[in-house]
């Protein structure tokens, strides 16, 4: 698993990289993704991007210390949601 920390650099046009998925429904959903950095493990090289558009993941840590990820259709998610955006409203 890979780490990373820090603000993002400024975005710029010549770094914004589109990637068009074929879905269930065949139709085409493009991304659109920044371009961070690049570098070479076992002589294959990779790229390191992130969305333009922000994703939102909410995980619960489980016994043995991993994170779970919470599926849309998991009953706790829209509580998890709800106490974290109310607890961010309080704290302003």
């Amino acid at each position: 698993m890979l780490t990373a920390s820090g603000e993002l650099p400024p975005l710029e046009e010549d770094n914004i990289i589109s990637l068009e998925l074929e879905e269930d429904t065949s139709e085409i959903e493009p991304d659109e993704l920044q371009f961070l950095a690049s570098f070479y493990s076992s002589e294959q090289k990779y790229n390191l991007c992130t969305p333009l558009s922000p994703l939102l993941f909410i995980g619960q840590r489980n016994q043995k210390g991993k994170i779970d990820i919470c599926q849309d259709h998991d009953d706790k998610f829209p509580l998890i949601l709800e106490e974290l955006l109310f607890d961010d409203y309080n704290n302003d």
